[in-house]
């Protein structure tokens, strides 16, 4: 049965060879992504809608080249725009994508959702400025292990088929060189146009530890609103809150001359759970609003006072309720007439957890 001639093992050969060859040729799904009004969106995630590890990011002129053929169902997403979950080209090249305005920008200053951002681990700090167009990061990946302490999360999240940033805090580590990240987004855009400016401001967002998180430590800190004054990073302010021993929630004001101190006055939301004689505010346990599993939604308002009025405050809502107003006359105290400080604005989110 294998006394076949030279000639037609050859020709068998040379036969099976192109079938193969055609049969495995790699065919990719070319084009551009542009917004409604043809500029090209960059930067933008052009991933498998069933298979998200296969991705590409489009480059500075919207163009993106990905393995498909006309039946792929692709994933396209933005920053600043709605996402588009399954799109299917009708050519492999010559393709034009149009983003529609995230819907939601209809009503909200500024909306992050993480769908435009690659699956994974090791998420680089160039990718999280060119993401999100930012001048400063801290905690993304940038070769070594000691950086790579936030990923991408596609399995996680709060809402189906949604996505998370995972941020890792190593054991024994402190500060944002050594835990969490930390990085600032203007509102407008890039940090350093530093074009928006309010006096008057929410935030919401959605968190989740893991259900073995040790809140037997201190604390650290947890997103929220900053500001400067206009056109400038000087007198720059930053509204923290953190959470404390157990799963409680902070108030923790960082002004640059130091008018308020959360060591001294502790700003906790919501009673005391656990009575205690100690001053060290390590020690100090109140309600626990994050110590139970799950997702919590944080909501923050910051408002600066009407010139004579001493109507300013900060308050926070966790869960939709039980939330903590302060009076804050701190911010009249800090925005004197006269001063460079009296210009500051609200401009900023700190995307902060370390």
């Amino acid at each position: 049965m294998y006394q076949l001639s030279t000639k037609k093992i050859t020709n068998l050969f040379v036969f099976l060879l192109v079938c193969f060859t055609v049969s495995t040729q790699a065919q990719n799904l070319t084009g551009m992504v542009r917004n409604t009004s043809g500029q090209p969106v960059k930067y933008a995630l052009i991933a498998h809608s069933n298979n998200t590890s296969i991705y590409t990011k489009t480059d500075v002129n919207g163009a993106f080249s990905i393995p498909g053929t006309t039946a792929t169902v692709l994933k396209v997403a933005a920053l600043k725009y709605a996402t588009i979950p399954n799109y299917i080209a009708t050519s492999t090249s010559g393709i034009i994508i149009t983003m529609q305005p995230d819907p939601l920008l209809a009503t909200d200053v500024f909306h992050i959702s993480f769908d435009h951002l690659r699956p994974g681990p090791t998420y680089t700090k160039n990718e999280m400025k060119n993401d999100f167009s930012l001048a400063y990061t801290s905690g993304f990946y940038e070769g070594t292990p000691d950086t790579d302490r936030a990923s991408v999360d596609y399995n996680v999240s709060r809402d189906q088929g949604g996505v998370s940033l995972k941020v890792r805090f190593p054991q024994g580590k402190l500060k944002t060189a050594d835990s969490g990240v930390d990085t600032r987004i203007d509102l407008a855009g890039t940090f350093n146009t530093n074009n928006f400016q309010s006096e008057d401001l929410y935030l919401s967002y959605w968190v989740k530890f893991s259900d073995n998180f040790e809140f037997n430590k201190c604390g650290g800190k947890l997103p929220s609103l900053g500001g400067s004054t206009v056109n400038s990073t000087q007198d720059r302010w930053k509204g923290r809150i953190m959470w404390r021993n157990g799963g409680a929630i902070q108030f923790y004001m960082e002004l640059p001359d130091n008018s308020f101190s959360a060591d001294n006055d502790t700003r906790f939301w919501g009673p005391v759970a656990v009575p205690t004689t100690s001053s060290d505010i390590c020690d100090l346990r109140y309600q626990p609003y994050l110590g139970s599993p799950g997702w919590h939604n944080i909501e923050l308002h910051y408002k600066f006072e009407t010139p004579g009025m001493n109507d300013g405050l900060f308050e926070g809502w966790v869960d939709g309720a039980n939330y903590e107003s302060i009076n804050a006359s701190v911010f009249n105290n800090y925005r004197p007439a006269g001063t460079t400080r009296e210009n500051i604005t609200i401009n900023t989110i700190l995307l902060s957890a370390f």
